[in-house]
């Protein structure tokens, strides 16, 4: 009986596939149930009213007390949304901000300094799709497609990042560093903590839809 108990469990192991390797994105305090560091916008419902926000044509959500310099230097997607008292410095270079990008309640894209003598000129800034930038995050640097910066962040200016990272709360990523796809980072200076697993693109991307849905400009 035991030999056949053997047999019989041996028998399983062949017909029944190993699990196949996933590291998810840790669910760490402060973090939505969609695993991912989610800044300041929440996943319920926040009614803001009409006198608070500007609505785009191309269905951005623009607080008014935002400050854009440089306006007609800013592009910007469709279903954006940009908090109270963000700064978006584009009277410096030009900053283009992608579709179902959202900009945190203090948050500042700066564009950086080319180094050149004499005359001072700034890189423009690039903010990809499906960006969410946590409160009061200063952002030196580009910013690729599936990115999640989280609240009280610095990102500085000459680094390189890949698509699809999480970047943790309270993270200072130091000037000149690369960050390879699929990389969380966290701490100051950030050092890579974890590799995200495949499926962690398209969970960025379901989340900033969420958070453009979630916020809600009534009349």
């Amino acid at each position: 009986e035991k030999k056949k108990k053997k047999m019989s469990d041996a028998a399983a192991d062949q017909t029944t596939p190993p699990p196949a390797p996933h590291i998810a994105i840790r669910q760490a305090e402060g973090e939505s149930e969609a695993g991912v560091v989610l800044g300041d916008c929440a996943l319920e419902p926040v009614r803001k009213g009409k006198e608070g926000y500007r609505l785009t044509s191309r269905g951005g959500k623009i607080a008014k007390t935002a400050v854009l310099c440089g306006l007609k230097r800013i592009t910007m997607k469709e279903n954006c949304i940009v908090r109270e008292e963000c700064l978006i410095r584009a009277d410096l270079a030009t900053v283009y901000v992608g579709a179902y990008c959202l900009l945190g309640t203090r948050s500042v894209i700066r564009p950086f300094p080319k180094p050149r003598k004499g005359t001072v000129s700034y890189y423009p800034i690039k903010i990809g799709n499906y960006v969410s930038i946590g409160s009061n995050s200063h952002i030196n640097s580009s910013v690729p497609n599936f990115a999640l910066i989280g609240d009280d962040c610095v990102v500085g200016r000459h680094c390189s990042i890949r698509s699809c990272v999480v970047i943790d709360n309270d993270s200072v990523v130091p000037p000149y560093t690369t960050i390879p796809p699929f990389t969380r980072w966290r701490g100051n200076p950030a050092v890579m903590v974890e590799q995200l697993h495949e499926g962690a693109q398209q969970e960025i991307k379901l989340s900033c839809e969420m958070m453009y849905d979630s916020l809600l400009i009534e009349e």
